[in-house]
């Protein structure tokens, strides 16, 4: 599985304005409101946030699946996760402009790792 097989420009929201994890959170499920992922704002808001009660879950990345998809979602997370450990890798992501310089970034990356 590759990143990209689930993460488009529309899904990329550059900078942050929150400074709250729920405000982060909804931030974040806006972009997935706007590109038609997700219907209902307020129920996936409060999903994630009963999560994140069990703990955080906080990666730089909001990854949300459908129920009974956790095969895939853990799939996904371990990709994630591996690429986030590359120190280089993350400097590069933290110094994009633009959601297609987040592509691009990824889009190279994964071709090394395979």
């Amino acid at each position: 599985m590759q990143i990209l097989d689930f993460l488009s420009v529309d899904n990329i929201k550059m900078n942050l304005e929150s400074k709250s994890k729920k405000d982060a959170i909804r931030e974040l499920v806006d972009v997935l409101v706007k590109s038609g992922k997700i219907k209902d704002k307020k129920k996936m808001v409060q999903i994630l946030m009963e999560r994140e009660e069990l703990g955080s879950t906080g990666i730089f990345f909001l990854l949300v699946a459908p129920e009974g998809a956790a095969g895939a979602h853990l799939k996904a997370l371990a990709r994630i996760s591996s690429l986030l450990k590359d120190k280089y890798f993350r400097k590069s992501l933290l110094s994009a402009k633009t959601p297609e310089e987040v592509i691009k970034i990824i889009q190279e990356e994964e071709k090394l790792k395979h």
